[in-house]
């Protein structure tokens, strides 16, 4: 497979090459991954090829995060922190399935709940016990209509994005006809699939759908 993808990156790069009306795209190696590609903003390919993308974003994030100690106003911290950079990640988190991203949401979650202990109370959080610390980060992150600071941990609201943006394509795949059939619209975009019965689902993707919404009920108490 490795093979085949490198024959076709350089039988691309050789048609660039050959059109001068295409200088641009030789220039940038044709925009082309032999590991995936990026379609509106979200990497699809290889699940390697996406954790870096996703691990490098959230890098991004965490030194951002850093930059803002300098803002002495607190209210003014805390809203950076709650409408910038916690916020970055949520793009990413509807359109990538939760296994690929977990462990670098909980990154960025953490180290923003860290920067609003840091900036509160100084270093005094550091002598915290673990159960003070989780009484803590759970104020940090309950919502403000129940009188707390309202910032939503990536590592949760991932998982229900993700479910919800994959449900909707999977219900418009299997109930919106539009000028063609519903079957028609089924066929041509999860070929050999049957979208009324996960069990039998082995599409990546809708694994991963079948995966989030095992983990909604069973660690965050959903129901159906």
């Amino acid at each position: 497979m490795q093979y085949v993808r490198v024959l076709a990156r350089s039988a691309l790069e050789r048609a660039v090459r050959a059109n001068p009306a295409l200088a641009d795209l030789a220039a940038m190696g044709a925009g082309v991954s032999t590991d995936g590609m990026r379609v509106a903003g979200v990497r699809v390919g290889v699940d390697a090829w996406v954790k870096t993308f996703v691990a490098k974003k959230a890098r991004s994030v965490i030194t951002d995060v850093a930059k803002l100690d300098v803002v002495s106003d607190g209210f003014l911290h805390n809203q950076l922190l709650r409408f910038c950079q916690n916020a970055r990640m949520a793009f990413l988190g509807r359109n990538t399935p939760t296994p690929l991203l977990s462990e670098f949401m909980a990154q960025v979650d953490d180290t923003i709940i860290e920067a609003v202990c840091r900036h509160g109370i100084g270093s005094g959080h550091v002598d915290w016990s673990p159960h003070l610390r989780r009484f803590a980060n759970m104020k940090i992150q309950v919502p403000h209509f129940r009188g707390e600071f309202g910032i939503t941990p990536n590592e949760g609201s991932a998982i229900s994005a993700f479910y919800s943006a994959t449900c909707a394509l999977v219900i418009w795949l299997g109930s919106h006809g539009g000028n063609r059939s519903a079957q028609d619209f089924a066929d041509a975009w999860a070929p050999g699939l049957d979208l009324t019965s996960p069990y039998s689902w082995h599409a990546p993707l809708l694994q991963a759908l079948s995966s989030s919404h095992a983990l909604l009920l069973q660690d965050y108490g959903c129901v159906e």
